[in-house]
């Protein structure tokens, strides 16, 4: 398939060269990945945050080659023009190329283009190629019930390769921008903020360093003209019995995935989900060690892509300083004025509020203790509270 806006030759600046990295190279590395093993040169990774920083030799040189994130689209293009352009095809901010951004356009593409994006990010070895493309469609509809997240479409491809390879995935997972339309979170998320943005740069730069498994990204771009992006990565194999279906008490063979979680609806999982989140903070913690460590790149690498500045005055606070703060402020109130830079009396109204909303939520529910209800809520507030006092609130990927 393909022809017309298709029809391009990739560009020839040897960014997508499969050069050595050194032996001695963080684990970071391309070469040496999450699970300590080289990948094969048939079905390679693309180039991680710390290979480019190797090769360009210092954080200046590094930031050249990458696009540094915006994180929304205001101070580039009125309302009315964000409108006009979410259908164009434009060429992303990462490799350079137009790439479609719904899945008519994927299927128009077809193999020609997907071998061309495979090349360009560096996961196909350019004596490989895509032979078949198949488009599976998972979720368009935003408004939809079950709408699989209200940030994107969801769908994913069969593909055959001329050189197949147990390493080289043939079911691919796509994610594509909805439609803008008036009803659904287009506007919110591609104009008056950009998640897909620090999605797509995380999945490229980030996944062979993080300090857990993460599904392997194959391509992905965003345009900064269109707001348009693609994700495209490994397919994962779900269990596809929902808790629902098969209880709290389902179980789950050695390293099967949990089936995929329903947005509302922890009381489903077991121990209404805490087992789940718990695991996700640990994996948390393991990344911000990751982080401070250097295990992510150079820090002012990170911080020229991921211009966040310090998101709160608690940043690396520790808990010593906090406890010591609420001593010094006459209590848990009055130190989240001083956060907030709200009056005392307005926090204290925000906290009696998150209070009663607790109860009343742990009466409707039944499903957990009162006590853990309200303590889970406050600690949302004190995050939100404190960003919604900031002017220009961002959301940082550390």
């Amino acid at each position: 398939g393909g022809g017309g806006i298709w029809d391009f030759e990739l560009p020839a600046d040897g960014s997508d060269d499969l050069d050595h990295v050194p032996d001695d190279a963080p684990v970071g590395s391309r070469w040496r990945p999450r699970s300590f093993e080289p990948p094969p040169p048939e079905a390679p990774l693309t180039k991680s945050i710390i290979d480019i920083f190797l090769e360009a030799g210092s954080t200046e040189e590094a930031l050249k080659r990458l696009p540094k994130c915006i994180f929304n689209l205001k101070d580039k293009m009125t309302f009315k023009r964000f409108k006009e352009v979410t259908e164009d095809i434009k060429p992303g901010v990462h490799w350079g190329i137009p790439f479609p951004h719904n899945f008519q356009l994927l299927r128009e593409a077809g193999a020609a283009w997907l071998t061309k994006a495979l090349h360009r990010a560096g996961t196909l070895p350019k004596d490989n190629c895509v032979l078949s493309v198949e488009v599976y469609e998972l979720s368009t509809d935003s408004c939809a019930a079950e709408s699989m997240g209200g940030q994107g479409m969801k769908g994913w491809l069969q593909v055959a390769y001329s050189k197949p390879h147990p390493k080289l995935h043939t079911e691919l997972f796509v994610k594509l921008p909805f439609p803008y339309s008036p009803q659904n979170e287009r506007a919110k998320n591609s104009y008056h903020g950009m998640p897909d943005e620090s999605e797509v740069l995380a999945n490229r730069l980030f996944g062979p360093c993080f300090p857990f498994k993460t599904p392997k990204y194959y391509f992905g771009d965003i345009s900064y003209e269109t707001s348009n992006y693609i994700l495209i990565s490994e397919k994962l194999e779900y269990k596809t019995t929902a808790w629902a279906d098969g209880g709290k008490n389902m179980e789950l063979k050695a390293f099967e995935v949990e089936p995929r979680i329903v947005k509302f609806k922890d009381y489903e999982m077991p121990q209404d989900g805490r087992e789940h989140y718990a695991a996700c903070m640990r994996a948390q913690g393991r990344l911000v060690g990751t982080y401070h460590s250097g295990g992510l790149g150079e820090k002012s690498l990170l911080q020229g892509l991921i211009p966040v500045g310090k998101v709160s005055d608690l940043e690396g606070a520790g808990w010593d300083k906090v406890r010591a703060g609420i001593a010094s402020k006459g209590g848990f109130f009055g130190w989240m004025a001083q956060q907030s830079g709200a009056p005392k009396d307005q926090v204290c109204a925000h906290f009696d509020k998150l209070n009663s909303d607790a109860l009343s939520l742990a009466h409707a529910f039944g499903k957990h203790s009162s006590e853990r209800t309200k303590e889970s809520l406050l600690l949302t507030s004190c995050s939100v509270a404190r960003r919604s006092s900031q002017k220009s609130p961002r959301t940082s990927l550390i």
